[in-house]
This record gives C-alpha cells, sequence and structure tokens, in this order.
C-alpha cells in the first residue's frame, strides 16, 4: 500500500497545492500514530524497551532488545527512521496506562478498594474510556485528600495530573514547556512514596520512562492532539462498531456501509432542515444597520427560490486563481463589482444580508462564463 511512497519521496511528485499552485513535493513518513504494541511491532522491539532510545541494530540487536521483523514497510522509504516517527499517545499512555493502570490502583491499595468504590459508585462504567478518565481525574486529587497516609502521595498525584493537563493543550510556548518539565520531575521526586508504602515493587515501566519523551516529541511534530489515538478510537466506534452492531452480523460489509450511508443522509437532511427554520441564520450586528429598519419585518427567504435558481455553467478558472477585489478593479476594470454583488445577493435572498461580501474576500476569475 505504501510502495508508490518510495518513488514519490526519491524523484518527487507534482501535486496541486491549495493556491491552485502546482509544486513537485517529496512525501516522507512523518508519525506513526498507534498503541504501543502496535508500535513495538513495527518497531521491531520488544514490549519492554523504550522506542525512542533503541535504534542500534545488529551485532547488539537482541541485547538491545531489537526482535527480527520479515520485510517491516518502512525499510525501503527515503528519509524514514523509524524511532523518530514513533508520537506519544495521551489516550494509552497517560489516560489508560499510567493513571488507570498504576496511579489509580496504587491509590486504591492505599485507600481500600471499598472506600474507592464509595468514592466513585456515581460512574458504573464496563470499559472506562478517554472521557471517563478525564472526569475522574476532576475530582480523583480531592478524593485522596484526608485519606493518603503521606503528603507525598498528593504531590505526586498533583504533579501527574497537572503533566497530563498541559500535554493536552494545542499550542504550547517556551515557558509552558518548562512547567510541563518540572511538573513531571515533580512527580519523579515524590513518586517513591508508592514503593516505601508497598504499593508497588519499582518504576520501571515503559509508559512511565516514556513520558520524559514528551516535551521532545511537541518540539519535533508539534501539539499531541493531532497525534493522539482517541480520535482514531472514536472514528472505530462511530465508523466501524456501531455500524456493526446495527447488522445481523452476516455479510456485514454491505450492511454496514448501507448503515453509514442513511446516517450520513440523515445528517444532512436534518442540518438542511435547521437551515430551513432560520436556525443557522448569522443576527445582523446593531451597528451595521445604518438606515435604522428592522430587518426581523423582511420577509423570510424561501427555499424554493434558492433550489429553482439556476447556476450559469462556467469554465475553468484562469491559472491565476483567486484574486482580491483591489486587483480586479485595477486589471480588470471591475470598479463596481463589490456594490453590484451586494445589490445582486440583497435581491437573491430577499433583502437578507446573510452574505456581507467585502474588500478583504477573494473571488475566482474565469474567463469566459455560458448561461
Amino acid at each position: 500500500m505504501l510502495h508508490p511512497l518510495v518513488d514519490a519521496g526519491q524523484n518527487g511528485v507534482e501535486l496541486v497545492c491549495t493556491d491552485r499552485q502546482i509544486r513537485r513535493v517529496f512525501p516522507i513518513l512523518a508519525t506513526y500514530i498507534r498503541d504501543h504494541p502496535k508500535q513495538c511491532l513495527i518497531a521491531c522491539c520488544a514490549k519492554n524497551q523504550c522506542l525512542k532510545s533503541t535504534g542500534q541494530y545488529p551485532p547488539n540487536f537482541v541485547a538491545q532488545g531489537l526482535q527480527p521483523i520479515f520485510s517491516p514497510f518502512w525499510a525501503d522509504l527515503p528519509h524514514a527512521d523509524i524511532f523518530t516517527v514513533i508520537t506519544s499517545d495521551i489516550l494509552h499512555q497517560l489516560h489508560q496506562g499510567i493513571f488507570k493502570d498504576h496511579f489509580k490502583k496504587w491509590c486504591t491499595v492505599l485507600m481500600g478498594k471499598q472506600d474507592f468504590d464509595a468514592h466513585f459508585c456515581a460512574m458504573p462504567v464496563k470499559q472506562w474510556t478517554g472521557t471517563d478518565h478525564k472526569q475522574v481525574q476532576c475530582i480523583f486529587l480531592m478524593a485522596l485528600v484526608g485519606t493518603a497516609p503521606h503528603p507525598d502521595v498528593i504531590k505526586a498525584g498533583s504533579s501527574l495530573l497537572n503533566y497530563t493537563y498541559l500535554t493536552q493543550y494545542q499550542s504550547h510556548t517556551d515557558c509552558m514547556l518548562v512547567t510541563l518539565q518540572q511538573a513531571l520531575d515533580g512527580f519523579h521526586a515524590a513518586k517513591d512514596v508508592f514503593v516505601k508504602l508497598r504499593c508497588c515493587k519499582h518504576f520501571n515501566v515503559p509508559k512511565i520512562h516514556s513520558l520524559q519523551h514528551y516535551v521532545e516529541t511537541i518540539r519535533s511534530l508539534g501539539s499531541l492532539d493531532g497525534l493522539n489515538t482517541e480520535t482514531l478510537e472514536w472514528l472505530h466506534i462511530n465508523f466501524a462498531k456501531k455500524a456493526y452492531t446495527a447488522s445481523n452480523q452476516r455479510d456485514y460489509s454491505i450492511q454496514m456501509t448501507r448503515w453509514l450511508q442513511c446516517q450520513e443522509a440523515v445528517i444532512w437532511f436534518s442540518l438542511f432542515l435547521t437551515w430551513h427554520n432560520g436556525n443557522n441564520h448569522p443576527v445582523p450586528h446593531p451597528a451595521d444597520d445604518c438606515s435604522g429598519s428592522n430587518e426581523s419585518d423582511a420577509p423570510p427567504i424561501h427555499v424554493t427560490e434558492l433550489l429553482n435558481y439556476t447556476m450559469p455553467r462556467l469554465t475553468k478558472p484562469l491559472p491565476s486563481g483567486s484574486s482580491y477585489l483591489q486587483y480586479l478593479q485595477q486589471n480588470h476594470g471591475a470598479v463596481d463589482f463589490l456594490h453590484t454583488l451586494q445589490d445582486f445577493l440583497s435581491t437573491l435572498t430577499n433583502g437578507h444580508q446573510y452574505f456581507q461580501p467585502n474588500l478583504n474576500d477573494c473571488f475566482d476569475c474565469f474567463s469566459n462564463v455560458v448561461i
């Protein structure tokens, strides 16, 4: 499936960019977003090894935790370093990994299972999702106050939760990354209390070790919200699990496809009804009404008028692409274009000012129009 990327990465391929210009690009493998077992598989590493620190091959690859694999998909891809494209995963490493599988279990041993269940008995969930973890994290620290036998338990929990919250930001500054590293240092400074209280034996856990690579990943690949597997999990639920449940589990591929098509049709029709009922029309600002007239008294727009409107058939746009209004006025002599367009849109919508073109809008130029 990725074989065409080999030639494209070496020789380049011409693509149409967003500005409609054709450029030669060289696509490469930048990130690999999967859970830890899948990442270990394609990185040829043992599951108890760090995927970032490993990277040396024979003769000592067995001693370093590397495992042989038959023809990995990234072997022939140009400029592909599989150990640098492995991304940090907030869902499986922080929410379901460190918080649920480790920190929550340590606190359960300290508080007792009965007291712990009493604090969270209002959440009867069979399988925890990322949303459930986030809801518990909001009140988890308060549940520890008064029941934790040592103050370092609160310090470790506070630092870990601060670290989890900071990693979910959509953008990070240098100051925020320093704060992120300080939260991690605070967790490491207080985590030994769990060994002293016999909640765990050691911290030689790959997911805990992976925390030290988050700052590096953010600096090299950007914020982690776009590299989180939670988005893929929700897509799998909405487009696979729900569709399979709606079928009779026999010849389910065709049934799943039809079910998804029906769901898409219902969504589009619901959006159409919302627009038709006027719930999606923007409210004009009072300052924009210079005449003092009340636009709410204007007759409503009829959907049939827009549906029956015949759009002119246009040829392909000029190679110049979209142009600003000032360019149209100077090079094409369209001095009254903006005023005429506003009058046309006002006539089309029965006086409603739903569309307000301005000098900052771009317009496509066509060589001719056939009406």
